[in-house]
């Protein structure tokens, strides 16, 4: 754990900022089924279908804000891992390429021959 919390230490925003990004995800995922309820019991039993365009509204919007946290959560969890493996003292021992460019400048160089 020791260990973990070093490695982390560099990248304290990041990490809680995913984290928080999980929660809102796991949070929108846990009232998906509660918002269903009250489709079915308010307004597709009642035949209120306003309650069910507002609800199945709201739920779409949920959705959405969930995806986008999933995505965006993705995006800084995976901040620590390329800081590791781009620095020069990281997994790769300074030969990796930080862009696709430079991966095709690089390979153009070894495979060309002069003459």
């Amino acid at each position: 754990m020791k260990l973990l919390l070093r490695y982390v230490s560099n990248y304290k925003q990041a990490a809680i900022f995913a984290m928080l990004l999980m929660l809102i995800e796991l949070i929108v995922e846990l009232f998906q089924p509660l918002i269903m309820g009250k489709i079915i019991d308010e307004g597709i039993l009642q035949e209120d279908y306003q309650t069910v365009v507002i609800w199945g509204g709201v739920l779409v919007l949920l959705s959405l804000a969930a995806f986008i946290a999933g995505i965006t959560n993705s995006f800084f969890a995976a901040r620590p891992v390329r800081g590791r493996v781009m620095t020069s003292g990281g997994m790769c021992s300074g030969k990796c390429r930080s862009s696709p460019a430079e991966i095709s400048i690089s390979t153009r160089r070894r495979t060309s021959s002069p003459g």
